[in-house]
């Protein structure tokens, strides 16, 4: 098979249209300020900035390729495996195909490469990929022995994968969109704060009606893995569900604080949603749900997150956050919220895990 008729064959994720919509209403949504701020810093990045020098410069062909490969070897002091196959003559098709399909362009290049030298020369391949599709970049490093990333013989499976990638970046650049008046304006906060509210508003969203439905849902499958005990907590999970549309404002600040020292940012002033889940311990704990708007809200959609409450909430070195796209279908959403929760479940209930 050629790597046209692969790429064409794999289907893309339709999380990439959806989060290319979102992304452009929001960038169309940004003042002067939140632009240059966004664009400074999304050239931070995990990366070899000699490597992605090489790789911006056209045309780039296969000897190019090794060249650059080797030198980002020597740079590493590494030694890549002579047993993985070259195939750096076909990477610039793949290229060529990336702006359309990101995700499949992603798994074809991480499918051939990625066993090479750990990823590394792969991941910059991928960030390459993020760059010709307009998407944000690479903001947690791309390892060859990432469990997601594994399936090097399976494209398709890569290719969600790479997209629920992709989704998780804009997750960390949408967090990272500064308030739209600079400091140097001088504005006083009642005027940012108008500013922010007219962004948010023009933003897409969900009803709460809408979310309503998609939260009872959510919970009910937590609810359910407990009862298989299929879930890591090892205390069962009780059968009501509270949801809470508008949390007050004292919840709300407590959200957003915990959010924070998670590695997440959430506006507190935005849309929020708060599903509680009793658990069954000798101790006051609960699981819940939060759904709030990511950042200043400039962006739209709500970033889901998974916490486990005590007597205080307790806080994780970084918690998993699941982008909610506005209008999706829950045949869409449903297995996405399924691969992200094997993540956020355990990050959530490590700190109290019981063991047996």
């Amino acid at each position: 098979m050629g790597v046209s008729e692969l790429i064409e064959r794999v289907g893309e994720p339709a999380a990439t249209e959806r989060l290319r919509a979102l992304l452009s209403g929001a960038r169309e949504r940004f003042t002067a300020h939140q632009r240059a701020a966004i664009a400074a810093w999304d050239e931070s990045r995990p990366l070899d900035r000699p490597t992605m020098s090489a790789l911006r410069q056209a045309p780039c062909g296969g000897a190019q390729l090794r060249k650059a490969a080797r030198e980002l070897a020597v740079r590493r002091r590494t030694l890549p495996d002579a047993t993985v196959g070259d195939r750096f003559d076909e990477v610039p098709e793949v290229l060529a195909g990336a702006a359309a399909r990101p995700a499949v362009a992603s798994a074809i290049l991480w499918s051939w490469l990625a066993a090479r030298d750990g990823g590394a020369f792969a991941a910059h391949l991928v960030q390459r990929v993020r760059e010709l599709a307009g998407l944000p970049g690479l903001r947690r490093k791309l390892v060859a022995d990432e469990p997601a990333l594994t399936v090097w013989n399976s494209v398709p499976a890569l290719a969600v994968a790479f997209a629920d990638r992709q989704v998780e970046d804009a997750c960390v650049w949408i967090e990272h969109v500064v308030p739209p008046l600079a400091a140097a304006d001088s504005a006083p906060l009642s005027r940012q704060q108008q500013v922010i509210e007219r962004m948010r508003l023009g933003a897409p969203r969900d009803t709460a009606a809408e979310f309503a439905r998609f939260a009872q849902l959510a919970a009910t499958f937590v609810v359910q893995l407990s009862a298989r005990r299929l879930d890591p907590l090892g205390f069962a999970l009780g059968r009501d569900v509270e949801l809470d549309s508008d949390p007050a404002v004292e919840r709300r600040i407590e959200i957003a604080a915990w959010a924070r020292q998670s590695g997440r940012f959430v506006n507190a002033h935005g849309r929020m949603f708060a599903v509680r889940i009793a658990v069954s311990a000798p101790w006051p704990l609960r699981l819940e749900l939060i759904a709030a708007e990511l950042g200043v809200g400039a962006c739209g959609g709500l970033g889901l997150l998974l916490r486990l409450h005590g007597d205080a909430p307790v806080a994780v070195e970084r918690a998993p956050v699941l982008l909610c796209f506005p209008g999706e279908p829950t045949e869409e959403r449903g297995p996405r919220f399924e691969r992200w929760l094997s993540d956020a479940y355990p990050a959530a209930t490590r700190a109290w895990q019981v063991w047996s």
